[in-house]
């Protein structure tokens, strides 16, 4: 596919009917598709009202590339780019076909199989066993390209790939973490962060689309709104209910009573509270002293 066949497509899900949570784009790609999907998101969210984020994968390094030199420009590339919805992958693998063959693939694949597998709440990379997100080794062999060690994983990481590693004592090799290219300082760095803020925006959308043209009682316009308010965040009930929310707060924005009749219009402020992540595990270990 060229850059064109991808955006063309992209274009017809403005039409598309049935709910969608993210887009994977198979192929090879590089800054100008990345760019123009971004712009394409967006405009998919912002007039068509359709939150989904944009799963790419990244190119391999040339055979004979310095992987250094390789890393920083994709650092630079990644600079350019600036949409918490956007996730590009830049991670390769020896992976074991279901006939038996192997063959070298960007694991953007394999991804897009972790987060159909996943509820929002949760990462991809979670490293608990019973939560069957880690690649096993008799499936992908190996990561490619040769030299593609722990240095450059963590250049691609902070710059904001996703990127799968191997860690020292599990059997497993993992998405490392879940990167998106947000702008610096974003809140939504990460998938798991997106996946809900994306989820909030369907469904409290679904239900506030059922008081469009309601009529109120023009005596308790505040009393009104705030009926309607809890109703609305029905879906926000069950996100905490199911873990995927820590918690919320609704509230009916304030003076309603000077500006309804002339805009009709209702303003809603929401906030909630994510779930908390363990990234790190430091542990201070020392021999007590012997009591005496």
């Amino acid at each position: 596919m060229t850059n064109g066949d991808v955006l063309a497509v992209a274009d017809k899900l403005k039409a598309f009917s049935q709910a969608f949570e993210f887009i994977h784009i198979v192929g090879e790609s590089g800054l100008p598709l990345w760019q123009a999907m971004s712009e394409s998101q967006r405009e998919l969210m912002d007039t068509y009202h359709k939150p989904a984020f944009v799963l790419l994968e990244a190119a391999p390094p040339a055979a004979e590339a310095d992987l250094h030199d390789w890393a920083f420009q994709m650092e630079a590339d990644r600079r350019k780019v600036r949409n918490s919805n956007i996730q590009v992958c830049a991670a390769w693998g020896q992976l074991v076909r279901l006939d038996g063959t192997t063959q070298a693939v960007n694991l953007a694949g394999l991804v897009s199989g972790r987060y159909a597998m996943a509820p929002v709440q949760e990462s991809i990379g979670k490293t608990r066993i019973e939560a069957g997100y880690g690649f096993p080794q008799n499936r992908l062999l190996k990561l490619l390209p040769e030299g593609y060690d722990s240095t450059i994983i963590e250049l691609l990481d902070n710059a904001g790939y996703l990127t799968v590693r191997e860690y020292d004592g599990l059997d497993d090799r993992y998405v490392y973490h879940t990167k998106m290219m947000c702008p610096d300082g974003s809140d939504y760095r990460y998938a798991e962060d997106v996946r809900v803020r994306n989820k909030i925006i369907r469904e409290v959308r679904k239900t506030a689309l059922q008081f469009k043209n309601d009529d109120i009682d023009l005596e308790n316009i505040q009393g009104e709104l705030e009926t309607r308010a809890k109703f609305i965040a029905a879906p926000l009930d069950r996100m905490v209910e199911s873990k995927e929310l820590s918690s919320y707060e609704i509230t009916v924005l304030d003076g309603h009573e000077k500006t309804f009749l002339e805009d009709e219009t209702m303003r809603i402020k929401l906030r909630y509270l994510s779930r908390g992540y363990i990234r790190e595990v430091s542990i201070d270990l020392g021999r007590a002293p012997v009591s005496t």
